[in-house]
């Protein structure tokens, strides 16, 4: 698996890329930055296998943002403008450079030239995923495998971890929806989604994260059964298995 960022500022070219990117089975859950100055934020703390850059971002020029990097990823650009086709093979870094609309099969030529030098990261690597959520003015990295659980708290969130809690610019619905996409996570109440990894008990009204109760709503408790159903924790009796 490689790791990748998507530096894009309209909505249907990243859900467009972030789409390819997942049918290929060959990169972790990709990053996402709207910015530059995003993605300068979270470029400056993280090193990425490939970066999707398109140039006409609101805050900068994507290739002035790269020239603030001294090393950098192997990066495919993506742009409606075909004219700076000439601009973007004069900078090494580019491996290639795609137009919008993207076709799946130019995209793919374009991932394989970026990944022909590779080397992917291994399976405890992935275990290591990432993501970046924002905190304030500032973007703050969090393992996935480390996040206990996410707890709502009013227009924010907090993200309890291994190391102490977060408290992020974000609503429960759409983090649960685009970052915490993984199968361990699972929301149980209106106020908390789990990793369902670190449960140690779980009761019929409540459940726990190591020491911590948390409650299971009325609403989700259906589908919380199902998920240990599934996931192999307990039976068709509401039993655990042995």
């Amino acid at each position: 698996m490689y790791t990748c960022i998507i530096i894009e500022d309209e909505p249907v070219f990243v859900d467009q890329l972030t789409d390819y990117i997942n049918r290929t089975e060959m990169f972790t859950t990709p990053v996402v930055c709207h910015t530059a100055m995003e993605a300068f934020s979270i470029m400056s703390q993280t090193q990425f296998d490939v970066v999707f850059l398109d140039c006409h971002l609101p805050d900068m020029n994507g290739l002035d943002l790269i020239s603030q990097f001294s090393k950098i990823s192997k990066i495919i650009v993506t742009t409606a403008h075909v004219n700076l086709a000439v601009v973007c093979f004069d900078i090494d870094e580019i491996i290639d450079y795609i137009v919008k609309p993207f076709e799946f099969p130019r995209f793919l030529r374009a991932v394989r030239r970026a990944i022909s030098d590779l080397t992917p990261i291994q399976k405890d690597a992935e275990d290591k995923e990432v993501i970046y959520l924002k905190a304030g003015r500032t973007f703050a990295r969090f393992i996935v495998s480390e996040i206990l659980y996410v707890e709502a708290f009013g227009a924010y969130v907090k993200v309890y971890t291994t190391q102490g809690f977060t408290v992020i610019n974000q609503r429960l619905a759409p983090l649960l929806k685009n970052e915490l996409k993984s199968k361990r996570f699972i929301r149980v109440h209106k106020s908390f989604i789990i990793n369902s990894d670190y449960l140690a008990k779980i009761d019929a009204n409540k459940l726990f994260i190591g020491s911590t109760k948390i409650p299971i709503g009325i609403t989700y408790r259906t589908a919380f059964t199902k998920y240990l159903q599934q996931a192999g924790i307990i039976d068709k009796d509401q039993k655990p298995k042995k």
